[in-house]
């Protein structure tokens, strides 16, 4: 194969190690058909407390084990290890150090619910580490794709304090925007603490005149190409790019996609009984074998909701709580998946114990529990301030779960486009509860007329969300940006 391409894929999280995001499950799927088509891609991300050495097998690398980043005046040790994606032969790196990742929270601090005070060191030092990792590798990407604000200092870091470092000389920077609300943005100082000087940094990067500078913004400014993880660009995106002179129509569209090889239900060995849009028995087989196990009331007119809330989060539930009490008027049943057992778990697992059968709670603990929640389910509920990073939209129509939430609700709209929503991002305020229940009222109702539920359900069921296509779009891409002298950005 001709032009076959060396990327190197950096971001914060990824499926299943570390998630909350969707953004952690395209980074799980879409590096897997770059890599069948032929290319070197490898993934870097931090190494989380959270993330299980000895389940996924975390091995260590000697050539970087002598990893040394210097911040400011201090220089400090760390270490990457390696493993495979699960089910793929994608290598990961993983970039470890004690004193910025061993914590709790991959950005929150799990008590105060804000970010970490030295967020913006942490990032900067991954985006360091990613760089060096790849000098102590001797591996010289054409492609360092960065995703999100967490990447996003790469490009200019690369321009600035290694704009003379020879072994980068022939690398191009790719930035993805998945999520353009949040846009990382710290003071002055904190950069400054760490090295950074403010005449090494385009004052384009100070937002709306403040004295702050933005990763986001400044990937947007340096980054050879931009690229959005949506169909669209967003308003707040589009004045960005305006901000810093740089034209809209240049930034690449890739719409996200799911692995269909992990995310299929008529093949899940996972499930209870496979099913596909011509054969919806083994559907109902899954929703009777959820309702049975977590204790629900089964009836076949009764659609029975999923939802997956981050227990870390008690705005989060707080809101969610708000909204669970006017959902038990209407003739639904619920179940929960909680993300992590921990005090919030089992306070809200308290309230459910005495709510009947009509809502239950249950702990993620293993891939089987939420494909078996997904096919069982009828309704995927997006009730959540931040996405859950295990279960998109897309995933759940493959399975014929219908997903709503605010008032993007409409089964044409569902059907027609998969994602009701731009991008990754789906939130809800207070404010926005009676809209989303109104939603939910007009679900119901549909649901109650089973033969158009079930054409429902088969028309969501024929959407294409594989990465084939786009992946193809994707490596002419980076093809075209590798081909690039870097004189013509």
């Amino acid at each position: 194969m001709k032009n076959l391409l060396k990327i190197f894929y950096v971001v914060p999280e990824v499926y299943p190690f570390a998630t909350t995001g969707d953004l952690a499950l395209v980074a799980n799927s879409f590096p897997k058909y770059i890599k069948n088509l032929g290319h070197d891609i490898r993934v870097m991300m931090p190494k989380y407390k959270v993330v299980n050495e000895r389940k996924y097998i975390l091995r260590e690398v000697i050539r970087l084990q002598g990893l040394k980043i210097k911040l400011a005046e201090e220089t400090h040790a760390a270490k990457s290890k390696s493993a495979f994606l699960p089910n793929s032969k994608v290598q990961i790196y993983f970039l470890d150090n004690k004193k910025y990742f061993d914590r709790n929270g991959l950005y929150f601090d799990s008590d105060s619910e804000i970010l970490y005070d030295d967020t913006a060191e942490r990032f900067i030092f991954f985006a360091i580490g990613c760089l060096e990792t790849l000098k102590l590798l001797y591996w010289q990407p054409d492609i360092i794709h960065c995703n999100d604000w967490q990447t996003a200092l790469i490009p200019m870091l690369l321009k600035t304090l290694y704009k003379d470092d020879s072994f980068f000389k022939n690398t191009k920077t790719l930035l993805t925007v998945h999520n353009p609300n949040s846009i990382g943005e710290f003071s002055n100082a904190s950069f400054k603490s760490i090295g950074f000087e403010e005449d090494k940094v385009n004052s384009q990067h100070k937002i709306l005149g403040t004295d702050k500078l933005s990763f986001l913004y400044s990937g947007l400014q340096y980054a050879d190409i931009l690229s959005v993880g949506s169909s669209k660009i967003t308003a707040e995106l589009e004045a960005a790019l305006t901000k810093i002179g740089r034209n809209k129509n240049e930034v690449a569209m890739i719409a996200p996609q799911i692995d269909i090889q992990v995310w299929n239900a008529d093949e899940d060995k996972l499930i209870p009984k496979t099913f596909n849009s011509e054969n919806l028995d083994g559907k109902r087989e899954c929703k009777q074998v959820l309702v049975e196990e977590y204790g629900l009331n089964f009836e076949e007119d009764v659609p029975v909701f999923f939802t997956i809330i981050n227990t870390e989060n008690t705005v989060n539930i707080k809101l969610f709580e708000s909204l669970l009490k006017n959902l038990l008027k209407l003739k639904l049943s619920i179940l929960i998946g909680c993300t992590r057992k921990n005090k919030t778990f089992e306070l809200l697992q308290e309230k459910c114990s005495n709510l009947g059968d009509k809502c239950k709670i249950m702990l993620i603990e293993d891939d089987a529990s939420i494909h078996k929640a997904v096919a069982g389910a009828d309704v995927l509920l997006q009730a959540s301030c931040e996405q859950n990073g295990i279960v998109n939209p897309s995933i759940s129509l493959k399975y014929g779960t219908i997903p709503i939430f605010g008032n993007e609700f409409s089964l044409e709209k569902v059907i027609a486009k998969g994602y009701i929503s731009d991008g990754y991002s789906s939130s809800f305020t207070k404010s926005d509860i009676p809209d989303l229940l109104k939603s939910i009222k007009e679900l119901v109702k549909e649901f109650s007329t089973k033969e158009k539920w079930q054409v429902v359900i088969r028309k969501a069921m024929s959407n294409e969300f594989s990465w084939e296509n786009p992946a193809q779009e994707y490596i002419k891409l980076c093809q075209k940006i590798a081909q690039k002298k870097s004189s013509e950005f």
